[in-house]
């Protein structure tokens, strides 16, 4: 896989993608999906998540899982927020979680509309 950075994005197989960190806080930066959209990557071979608004990429991640790549395929494609932080999850794993951040939901979808 060719990745070329560019101005905090990354261009993975031809496509923008936002990489999180602390100079990348402007939503104008960051690629916008819609739910739909999220909704067609819903399993194995490309498994999204929506968590706070933000859209989530961690198909290389399902099977590295600890509770299992059951949790998070049942939500593949949806909106997992309540039960991501339901489980409590440490510190290391919201770190872990930021690095397959790829955008946000558009503005009209996202529950926090700031």
């Amino acid at each position: 896989m060719n990745i070329t950075r560019i101005r905090n994005t990354d261009m993975v197989r031809g496509k923008a993608i936002c990489k999180s960190g602390p100079n990348n806080n402007k939503v104008d930066d960051i690629r916008q999906f819609s739910m739909k959209e999220v909704a067609l990557h819903s399993d194995h071979h490309s498994c999204w998540l929506v968590i706070k608004d933000f859209v989530y990429d961690v198909t290389s991640f399902v099977s590295e899982h600890p509770g299992g790549w059951e949790m998070i395929m049942e939500r593949a494609g949806t909106d997992a927020t309540n039960p991501f932080e339901g489980k409590g999850h440490s510190d290391d794993a919201l770190k872990l979680l930021a690095g397959f951040k790829i955008g946000q939901l558009i503005r009209s979808e996202r529950l926090e509309k700031g």
